[in-house]
């Protein structure tokens, strides 16, 4: 019975593996940037809109799941901008202040996205 369990056990892995989900292993993120977003808009970023807590998580992650190199670009042109996010990689930004951020993609203008940042 050892070898039924090690087979399973080899089994239950390599479906949990990153080349079996078919897409890159991404970093940790709190949004993603999903497949196909240069056509998506608003749900080019997943989720959207996102809270976040400048005393608890002041740090957001953005992470492109996308075969193309994205931005995240913030529409006041000055809180942030993460120059080209190459597919697989990531852009993080730490807040300071409070306040909703609108962002987009530079590059596919029409992806949009609404952070909001809350005490």
């Amino acid at each position: 019975m050892r070898t039924l369990s090690t087979v399973l056990a080899v089994i239950a892995l390599a479906a949990c593996s990153p080349e079996s989900s078919g897409g890159p292993t991404l970093p940790p993120s709190d949004v993603i940037i999903v497949v196909g977003a240069s056509t998506l808009g608003a749900a080019a970023y997943d989720p959207n809109p996102i809270t976040v807590s400048l005393a608890a998580h002041p740090k957001v992650i953005w992470a492109n799941n996308d075969g193309f190199q994205h931005t995240v670009t913030a529409d006041d042109g000055v809180s942030f901008d993460s120059g080209s996010i190459v597919s697989g990689e990531a852009y993080s930004h730490t807040f300071s202040a409070t306040g909703t951020f609108k962002y987009h993609c530079s590059i596919h203008t029409g992806m949009v996205g609404t952070l909001v940042v809350t005490p």
